[in-house]
């Protein structure tokens, strides 16, 4: 599984689980459920979208 670490601030970081949290194979930061790529992956669309829309109109 790959996450954003806030520590390393790069994205498609390898995860490792450590008793249910996850952790940055980098620098063992633990990183938020929220924080996983899929999440972040359709926050970047919407705001892909929405700079289209502002360039069309």
């Amino acid at each position: 599984m790959n996450g954003i670490c806030s520590n390393c601030k790069t994205k498609h970081i390898p995860v490792h689980r450590v008793h249910g949290i996850q952790l940055c194979d980098r620098c063992n930061t633990p990183i938020d459920r929220l924080d996983s790529w899929g999440l972040r992956k359709h926050e970047e669309k919407d705001l892909a979208r929405q700079i289209a829309a502002k360039r069309g109109a």
